[in-house]
Protein backbone atom coordinates (compact mmCIF):
# COMPACT_ATOMS: atom_id res chain seq x y z
CA UNK A 1 0.00 0.00 0.00
CA UNK A 2 1.34 3.45 -0.89
CA UNK A 3 -0.06 4.90 2.30
CA UNK A 4 -3.37 5.91 3.79
CA UNK A 5 -4.59 9.49 3.65
CA UNK A 6 -4.07 10.88 7.19
CA UNK A 7 -7.30 11.55 9.13
CA UNK A 8 -6.58 15.28 9.26
CA UNK A 9 -6.77 15.33 5.46
CA UNK A 10 -10.27 13.87 5.42
CA UNK A 11 -12.94 16.37 4.50
CA UNK A 12 -16.35 14.77 3.91
CA UNK A 13 -17.87 17.71 2.03
CA UNK A 14 -18.54 16.86 -1.63
CA UNK A 15 -15.78 17.82 -4.06
CA UNK A 16 -16.30 20.75 -6.39
CA UNK A 17 -15.48 20.76 -10.08
CA UNK A 18 -14.12 23.43 -12.34
CA UNK A 19 -16.70 25.18 -14.48
CA UNK A 20 -14.36 25.11 -17.47
CA UNK A 21 -11.82 22.96 -19.32
CA UNK A 22 -8.24 24.19 -19.61
CA UNK A 23 -5.08 23.62 -21.59
CA UNK A 24 -2.20 22.54 -19.34
CA UNK A 25 0.37 23.88 -21.78
CA UNK A 26 -1.25 27.31 -21.63
CA UNK A 27 -1.26 27.08 -17.83
CA UNK A 28 2.46 26.26 -17.74
CA UNK A 29 3.28 29.21 -20.01
CA UNK A 30 1.75 31.66 -17.54
CA UNK A 31 4.36 33.70 -15.67
CA UNK A 32 3.28 33.23 -12.05
CA UNK A 33 5.60 33.29 -9.01
CA UNK A 34 6.12 30.16 -6.93
CA UNK A 35 4.91 30.30 -3.32
CA UNK A 36 4.00 27.76 -0.63
CA UNK A 37 0.62 26.44 0.44
CA UNK A 38 -0.34 24.17 3.33
CA UNK A 39 -1.35 20.68 2.25
CA UNK A 40 -4.36 20.97 4.55
CA UNK A 41 -5.73 23.70 2.26
CA UNK A 42 -5.68 21.18 -0.60
CA UNK A 43 -6.91 18.21 1.45
CA UNK A 44 -10.35 17.98 -0.15
CA UNK A 45 -8.65 17.15 -3.48
CA UNK A 46 -7.88 13.65 -2.15
CA UNK A 47 -11.60 12.91 -2.59
CA UNK A 48 -12.05 14.69 -5.93
CA UNK A 49 -12.41 12.47 -9.02
CA UNK A 50 -9.28 12.20 -11.17
CA UNK A 51 -9.61 12.96 -14.87
CA UNK A 52 -9.37 9.27 -15.83
CA UNK A 53 -10.65 6.14 -14.17
CA UNK A 54 -13.49 7.73 -12.17
CA UNK A 55 -11.54 7.29 -8.93
CA UNK A 56 -10.06 9.62 -6.34
CA UNK A 57 -6.55 9.78 -4.91
CA UNK A 58 -7.97 8.25 -1.73
CA UNK A 59 -9.22 5.24 -3.74
CA UNK A 60 -5.83 4.81 -5.44
CA UNK A 61 -3.85 5.03 -2.21
CA UNK A 62 -6.12 2.55 -0.43
CA UNK A 63 -5.92 -0.02 -3.27
CA UNK A 64 -2.87 0.73 -5.47
CA UNK A 65 -2.97 -2.67 -7.16
CA UNK A 66 -6.43 -1.98 -8.53
CA UNK A 67 -5.35 1.32 -10.11
CA UNK A 68 -1.94 0.65 -11.72
CA UNK A 69 -2.08 3.67 -14.03
CA UNK A 70 -2.51 6.21 -11.25
CA UNK A 71 -0.19 4.33 -8.89
CA UNK A 72 2.59 4.51 -11.45
CA UNK A 73 1.95 8.20 -12.03
CA UNK A 74 2.21 8.90 -8.28
CA UNK A 75 5.46 6.97 -7.94
CA UNK A 76 7.01 8.62 -11.02
CA UNK A 77 5.69 12.15 -10.32
CA UNK A 78 8.43 14.76 -10.69
CA UNK A 79 8.17 16.84 -7.53
CA UNK A 80 10.71 19.39 -8.74
CA UNK A 81 7.83 21.21 -10.41
CA UNK A 82 5.29 23.21 -8.37
CA UNK A 83 1.55 22.47 -8.39
CA UNK A 84 -0.67 24.81 -10.39
CA UNK A 85 -3.65 25.79 -8.24
CA UNK A 86 -6.52 28.26 -8.43
CA UNK A 87 -8.82 29.62 -5.73
CA UNK A 88 -12.12 28.80 -7.44
CA UNK A 89 -15.61 28.33 -5.99
CA UNK A 90 -14.27 29.11 -2.53
CA UNK A 91 -11.55 26.44 -2.51
CA UNK A 92 -8.00 25.84 -3.69
CA UNK A 93 -8.45 23.59 -6.71
CA UNK A 94 -5.62 21.84 -8.54
CA UNK A 95 -5.19 22.59 -12.23
CA UNK A 96 -2.09 20.44 -12.59
CA UNK A 97 -0.32 18.27 -10.00
CA UNK A 98 -2.76 15.84 -8.33
CA UNK A 99 -0.27 12.97 -8.44
CA UNK A 100 2.55 15.23 -7.25
CA UNK A 101 0.37 16.23 -4.29
CA UNK A 102 -0.10 12.57 -3.35
CA UNK A 103 3.62 11.84 -3.59
CA UNK A 104 4.66 14.94 -1.64
CA UNK A 105 2.05 14.70 1.11
CA UNK A 106 1.87 10.95 1.65
CA UNK A 107 5.18 9.49 0.50
CA UNK A 108 7.43 12.42 1.43
CA UNK A 109 5.46 13.62 4.45
CA UNK A 110 5.31 17.25 3.29
CA UNK A 111 2.95 19.58 5.15
CA UNK A 112 3.53 22.44 2.73
CA UNK A 113 3.97 22.27 -1.03
CA UNK A 114 5.32 24.64 -3.66
CA UNK A 115 2.54 26.05 -5.81
CA UNK A 116 1.83 28.60 -8.50
CA UNK A 117 -1.38 30.43 -7.63
CA UNK A 118 -3.17 30.98 -10.93
CA UNK A 119 -5.66 33.87 -10.62
CA UNK A 120 -9.24 33.48 -11.85
CA UNK A 121 -8.57 36.41 -14.15
CA UNK A 122 -6.39 34.03 -16.20
CA UNK A 123 -9.31 31.75 -17.09
CA UNK A 124 -9.88 33.36 -20.53
CA UNK A 125 -6.21 32.70 -21.34
CA UNK A 126 -6.22 29.01 -20.42
CA UNK A 127 -9.83 27.89 -21.02
CA UNK A 128 -10.52 25.68 -24.02
CA UNK A 129 -13.60 24.26 -25.63
CA UNK A 130 -14.23 20.49 -25.24
CA UNK A 131 -11.33 18.37 -26.42
CA UNK A 132 -10.72 17.72 -30.09
CA UNK A 133 -11.49 14.07 -29.52
CA UNK A 134 -14.90 14.86 -28.03
CA UNK A 135 -15.69 17.21 -30.91
CA UNK A 136 -14.70 14.54 -33.40
CA UNK A 137 -16.89 11.94 -31.72
CA UNK A 138 -19.88 14.30 -31.69
CA UNK A 139 -19.43 15.04 -35.39
CA UNK A 140 -19.05 11.33 -35.97
CA UNK A 141 -22.28 10.61 -34.12
CA UNK A 142 -24.11 13.13 -36.29
CA UNK A 143 -22.64 11.96 -39.60
CA UNK A 144 -22.35 8.18 -39.31
CA UNK A 145 -26.07 7.36 -39.14
CA UNK A 146 -26.40 8.65 -42.69
CA UNK A 147 -23.46 6.68 -44.04
CA UNK A 148 -23.39 3.15 -45.37
CA UNK A 149 -22.12 0.29 -43.24
CA UNK A 150 -18.87 0.04 -45.22
CA UNK A 151 -18.00 3.70 -44.55
CA UNK A 152 -18.62 3.29 -40.83
CA UNK A 153 -16.53 0.13 -40.64
CA UNK A 154 -13.63 1.61 -42.59
CA UNK A 155 -13.62 4.76 -40.45
CA UNK A 156 -13.51 2.93 -37.13
CA UNK A 157 -11.01 0.38 -38.42
CA UNK A 158 -8.62 3.01 -39.80
CA UNK A 159 -8.78 5.16 -36.66
CA UNK A 160 -8.17 2.08 -34.50
CA UNK A 161 -5.21 1.09 -36.66
CA UNK A 162 -3.64 4.54 -36.32
CA UNK A 163 -4.17 4.51 -32.56
CA UNK A 164 -2.62 1.06 -32.22
CA UNK A 165 0.42 2.02 -34.33
CA UNK A 166 0.86 5.21 -32.29
CA UNK A 167 0.65 3.20 -29.06
CA UNK A 168 3.33 0.83 -30.35
CA UNK A 169 5.64 3.77 -31.14
CA UNK A 170 5.09 5.22 -27.66
CA UNK A 171 5.92 1.82 -26.19
CA UNK A 172 9.20 1.78 -28.12
CA UNK A 173 9.99 5.17 -26.54
CA UNK A 174 9.21 3.73 -23.08
CA UNK A 175 6.21 6.04 -22.63
CA UNK A 176 4.21 3.27 -20.95
CA UNK A 177 1.40 5.44 -19.66
CA UNK A 178 0.81 7.18 -22.99
CA UNK A 179 1.00 3.87 -24.85
CA UNK A 180 -1.60 2.29 -22.57
CA UNK A 181 -4.03 5.19 -22.98
CA UNK A 182 -3.79 5.21 -26.78
CA UNK A 183 -4.02 1.40 -26.93
CA UNK A 184 -7.23 1.60 -24.89
CA UNK A 185 -8.67 4.02 -27.48
CA UNK A 186 -7.62 1.61 -30.22
CA UNK A 187 -9.44 -1.24 -28.47
CA UNK A 188 -12.62 0.85 -28.18
CA UNK A 189 -12.54 1.80 -31.86
CA UNK A 190 -11.80 -1.70 -33.16
CA UNK A 191 -14.69 -3.09 -31.11
CA UNK A 192 -17.02 -0.58 -32.79
CA UNK A 193 -15.68 -1.71 -36.16
CA UNK A 194 -16.17 -5.36 -35.23
CA UNK A 195 -19.74 -4.73 -34.05
CA UNK A 196 -20.53 -3.27 -37.48
CA UNK A 197 -18.88 -6.25 -39.15
CA UNK A 198 -20.97 -8.75 -37.16
CA UNK A 199 -24.17 -7.13 -38.41
CA UNK A 200 -23.31 -8.08 -41.99
CA UNK A 201 -24.31 -11.26 -43.74
CA UNK A 202 -21.45 -13.81 -43.49
CA UNK A 203 -21.05 -13.80 -47.27
CA UNK A 204 -20.42 -10.03 -47.20
CA UNK A 205 -17.53 -10.29 -44.72
CA UNK A 206 -14.15 -10.49 -46.42
CA UNK A 207 -11.17 -12.38 -45.05
CA UNK A 208 -9.12 -9.19 -45.39
CA UNK A 209 -11.48 -7.26 -43.10
CA UNK A 210 -11.32 -9.97 -40.43
CA UNK A 211 -7.53 -10.14 -40.64
CA UNK A 212 -7.19 -6.37 -40.24
CA UNK A 213 -9.50 -6.36 -37.20
CA UNK A 214 -7.48 -9.21 -35.69
CA UNK A 215 -4.17 -7.41 -36.37
CA UNK A 216 -5.31 -4.21 -34.65
CA UNK A 217 -6.70 -6.17 -31.69
CA UNK A 218 -3.45 -8.09 -31.35
CA UNK A 219 -1.26 -4.97 -31.51
CA UNK A 220 -3.37 -3.10 -28.94
CA UNK A 221 -3.41 -6.15 -26.67
CA UNK A 222 0.38 -6.49 -26.98
CA UNK A 223 0.84 -2.87 -25.84
CA UNK A 224 -1.50 -3.33 -22.86
CA UNK A 225 0.25 -6.55 -21.87
CA UNK A 226 3.64 -4.83 -21.98
CA UNK A 227 2.25 -1.99 -19.85
CA UNK A 228 0.95 -4.43 -17.22
CA UNK A 229 4.25 -6.34 -17.12
CA UNK A 230 6.24 -3.17 -16.51
CA UNK A 231 3.72 -1.99 -13.91
CA UNK A 232 3.97 -5.33 -12.09
CA UNK A 233 7.75 -4.98 -12.05
CA UNK A 234 7.34 -1.55 -10.49
CA UNK A 235 4.95 -2.93 -7.86
CA UNK A 236 7.43 -5.68 -7.01
CA UNK A 237 10.22 -3.16 -6.57
CA UNK A 238 8.11 -0.87 -4.37
CA UNK A 239 5.93 -3.25 -2.36
CA UNK A 240 8.27 -6.26 -2.08
CA UNK A 241 11.81 -4.84 -2.04
CA UNK A 242 14.82 -7.03 -1.23
CA UNK A 243 15.39 -7.53 2.47
CA UNK A 244 17.98 -5.09 3.77
CA UNK A 245 19.90 -6.04 6.93
CA UNK A 246 17.59 -3.99 9.16
CA UNK A 247 14.48 -5.45 7.50
CA UNK A 248 15.92 -8.93 8.10
CA UNK A 249 16.48 -8.12 11.77
CA UNK A 250 12.90 -6.85 12.15
CA UNK A 251 11.47 -9.86 10.31
CA UNK A 252 13.43 -12.16 12.64
CA UNK A 253 11.83 -10.42 15.62
CA UNK A 254 8.40 -10.83 14.02
CA UNK A 255 9.15 -14.56 13.62
CA UNK A 256 9.92 -14.63 17.35
CA UNK A 257 6.46 -13.22 18.07
CA UNK A 258 4.92 -15.97 15.92
CA UNK A 259 6.93 -18.60 17.82
CA UNK A 260 5.60 -17.31 21.16
CA UNK A 261 2.03 -17.48 19.89
CA UNK A 262 2.71 -21.08 18.78
CA UNK A 263 3.99 -21.91 22.29
CA UNK A 264 7.60 -22.48 21.17
CA UNK A 265 9.31 -20.19 23.70
CA UNK A 266 12.81 -21.65 23.17
CA UNK A 267 12.68 -20.83 19.47
CA UNK A 268 11.34 -17.39 20.28
CA UNK A 269 14.29 -16.69 22.61
CA UNK A 270 16.76 -17.85 19.96
CA UNK A 271 15.19 -15.60 17.34
CA UNK A 272 15.24 -12.61 19.70
CA UNK A 273 18.95 -13.28 20.31
CA UNK A 274 19.63 -13.47 16.55
CA UNK A 275 17.70 -10.25 15.94
CA UNK A 276 19.66 -8.52 18.70
CA UNK A 277 23.03 -9.58 17.25
CA UNK A 278 22.00 -8.39 13.77
CA UNK A 279 20.82 -5.03 15.12
CA UNK A 280 24.03 -4.47 17.11
CA UNK A 281 26.13 -5.24 14.03
CA UNK A 282 24.11 -2.79 11.93
CA UNK A 283 24.35 -0.08 14.59
CA UNK A 284 28.14 -0.42 14.81
CA UNK A 285 29.08 -1.01 11.17
CA UNK A 286 26.40 0.34 8.81
CA UNK A 287 27.20 3.54 6.92
CA UNK A 288 23.50 4.16 6.31
CA UNK A 289 22.14 6.55 8.97
CA UNK A 290 18.57 5.31 8.45
CA UNK A 291 19.66 1.72 9.09
CA UNK A 292 21.59 2.76 12.20
CA UNK A 293 18.54 4.64 13.48
CA UNK A 294 16.34 1.60 12.81
CA UNK A 295 18.78 -0.68 14.63
CA UNK A 296 18.84 1.68 17.64
CA UNK A 297 15.04 1.70 17.75
CA UNK A 298 14.95 -2.10 17.55
CA UNK A 299 17.47 -2.50 20.39
CA UNK A 300 16.03 0.11 22.75
CA UNK A 301 12.32 -0.43 22.18
CA UNK A 302 11.29 -3.48 20.19
CA UNK A 303 13.65 -6.14 21.60
CA UNK A 304 13.08 -5.20 25.30
CA UNK A 305 9.32 -5.22 24.70
CA UNK A 306 9.53 -8.69 23.14
CA UNK A 307 11.67 -10.03 26.00
CA UNK A 308 9.17 -8.72 28.54
CA UNK A 309 6.31 -10.32 26.62
CA UNK A 310 8.10 -13.70 26.61
CA UNK A 311 8.74 -13.45 30.38
CA UNK A 312 5.06 -12.72 30.93
CA UNK A 313 4.03 -15.85 28.99
CA UNK A 314 6.63 -17.97 30.83
CA UNK A 315 5.15 -16.82 34.14
CA UNK A 316 1.74 -18.02 33.02
CA UNK A 317 0.45 -14.67 31.92
CA UNK A 318 -1.49 -13.80 28.79
CA UNK A 319 0.29 -12.90 25.55
CA UNK A 320 0.20 -9.17 24.86
CA UNK A 321 1.48 -7.92 21.50
CA UNK A 322 4.52 -5.68 22.21
CA UNK A 323 4.09 -2.08 21.12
Amino acid sequence: MLGQVPPEFYQPSPPEEFAFDWDNEKVRRLKVPVTRLAVARLAWNFDAPLLTGNVSLRDVLANPGQHPEHTQRILKADTRYPLDVMFHKGRWMILDGMHRLAKLALLCGARQVRVRRIPESAIPKIAISPSAKDRMMRRLGAVLPGLGGTDQFEFYKNVAKRYAETAARLLDRHDLLGASKIASDAEDMIEKAYDILRQRHPEDISRKDLEEVFEVRTLASFVQTAFLKETNKLFSAVFDPPKTPIRQAIHTLVDAETAVKDGDLERAKRLVFESTIMARTIRERSKNPDERHGAEDLLTRMVPAMIQAIKTVEAGGKWVTPE
